[in-house]
């Protein structure tokens, strides 16, 4: 896991000339990755990893739990969906700075159909697009479904 804070530069304040500007502090950036193995037992092992760190994120407690939903949904779909994994594992990573709460869950494999019974499929993606915003990149090293949290985003 890594914690760290970043800094960037601030205006130029009055000095002279050629004075290097003050670092100002920016809201704390926070990432956390986890790597899980590719079977059904590790959906509930996300949501216990993920929801403390959600929940320290100060988001509104129905907002995070939405979040975690939408990374627990994720992870399953990876379980139920990737196939031909060069992997025996899927990755998550949790990152927040201020308000900003962003999740990633990514195989390393390509999508199948799933084991979901014919008429129920479609509906997970459905369901993380109602909690979170999604934005889904696939390829041929695998796909990422990248979660945000809703409040964090413009108005």
């Amino acid at each position: 896991m890594v914690d760290r804070i970043d800094a960037q530069p601030g205006p130029a304040p009055p000095g002279p000339p050629g004075a290097p500007a003050p670092l100002r502090a920016v809201p704390e950036r926070r990432v956390y990755a986890w790597r899980f193995p590719l079977t059904n037992a590790s959906v509930p092992a996300v949501r216990h990893a993920v929801r403390p760190f959600v929940a320290r994120a100060g988001l509104p407690d129905d907002e995070a739990e939405d979040l975690v939903l939408a990374t627990c949904e994720a992870a399953a779909n990876v379980v139920d969906h990737a196939r031909a994994s060069t992997q025996a594992y899927f990755d998550v990573t949790f990152e927040s700075s201020g308000d900003d709460v962003v999740i990633m869950v990514r195989d390393h494999g390509r999508w199948q159909a799933g084991r979901t019974p014919f008429g129920a499929e479609g509906r997970g993606l459905k369901m993380m697009m109602s909690l979170a915003a999604v934005t889904l990149t696939s390829g041929p090293e695998g796909t990422t479904v990248t979660l945000r949290s809703k409040c964090s985003l413009p108005s």
